[in-house]
């Protein structure tokens, strides 16, 4: 076990360089921009011109959130429109507007096929949203656990998307669950979602990752929900004291997930098929990993299990996009305390 549980942290970080990698990230932002509707304009390239900042690509988030202030389904508007008719339409509803918006604009990444010359529209937002940065968080959160505790935990899964970023950090010390043959091995920890572009809360929640097959586990419910705070001014030792709040409760919340993980293995479901299904349908955007939730599920016993279809989920969520990745493991939380119906046989 002890070769494995290495292997395992081997691949994870450690604060410093996580620390590192997010001021990195936001120094990649430019200057809030607050301003009239009217001063934006729309290229022909699908692009659009900011004041002050000039050319930028527009990313999956805030096209959405442009479609959603323009009232419009963008791929079924435009459609049937040239590239230069949606241009004009788009600045054209921009001119009858009154509304001011916050135009948060960045460099692009380095993991971005963008030309240097254009820059990268992250969000339009209310003159009055105000991001908790991430840097903020992590010094509270370095703060609140002091140095010798840091110096134990892992930063397991670092992802950033076009509207989040995702923290999935773990105790380098395993537990187990089980006895004789059947024992697994856990790593305790905590998962911190936090968004600069106005797609989600700043929340942190209970994690488990799995030794086995590497899957993380979040469980997000109740008293596993420990930090939530919407984007507005906050002051560092508000924060702190958010920060102290949280971690306060985690080892209770960690004594009980494990509690529902070892009764999750006793737990027999009936119609594997049909019951993915049914649990998929809970979360949107999930039911296209049906197939590949199902025939890990079939794989895994022949008389599966809740624990199986847990760990089905979350297996699967490795292989998708960090922000659909966070439902699945959130879907598979809900299955471990109930709050999902599943037919038993």
């Amino acid at each position: 076990m002890n070769i494995r549980t290495l292997s395992v942290l081997d691949e994870a970080e450690a604060f410093p360089a996580v620390f590192e990698r997010i001021e990195t990230e936001e120094a990649s932002w430019n200057p809030d921009a607050v301003l009239p509707v009217c001063e934006l304009s729309a290229t022909p390239r699908g692009t659009m011109i900011v004041p002050d900042v000039g050319e930028v690509v527009l990313t999956d988030w805030s096209r959405r959130q442009l479609a959603t202030h323009l009232g419009i389904r963008w791929n079924k508007w435009f459609q049937k429109a040239s590239a230069e008719e949606a241009a004009e339409e788009i600045n054209r509803r921009f001119s009858r507007m009154d509304q001011v918006w916050k135009i948060r604009t960045r460099k692009a990444f380095p993991t971005e096929s963008i030309s240097p010359k254009l820059g990268v529209l992250g969000a339009l937002v209310s003159p009055t949203y105000t991001p908790i940065d991430n840097s903020r968080v992590m010094l509270s959160l370095g703060s609140a656990l002091g140095n010798s505790r840091l110096s134990q935990l892992r930063f397991w899964k670092v992802a950033f998307s076009d509207r989040s970023i995702h923290l999935s950090v773990v105790d380098r010390k395993p537990v187990t669950i089980g006895s004789g043959t059947t024992k697994e091995v856990y790593f305790l920890g905590f998962h911190l979602r936090n968004s600069p572009v106005g797609f989600a809360a700043l929340s942190m929640y209970v994690y488990f990752l799995r030794l086995a097959c590497s899957n993380g586990l979040l469980v997000c419910e109740g008293d596993f929900r420990l930090l939530y705070r919407t984007h507005r001014p906050v002051e560092d030792g508000v924060l702190l004291e958010r920060m102290n709040r949280a971690f306060s409760g985690i080892e209770n919340a960690w004594k009980q997930g494990l509690g529902f993980l070892e009764a999750a293995r006793t737990h027999r479901i009936n119609g594997a098929s049909e019951t993915v299904a049914e649990v998929l349908r809970q979360t949107p955007g999930l039911m296209a990993y049906r197939r590949a939730v199902t025939s890990e599920l079939m794989s895994s016993n022949v008389f599966p299990t809740m624990y199986d279809l847990i760990q089905a989920l979350t297996h699967t969520a490795k292989q998708i996009r960090p922000d659909l990745r966070f439902e699945m493991e959130r879907l598979a939380g809900k299955l471990l305390l109930g709050n999902v119906p599943v037919r038993e046989a």
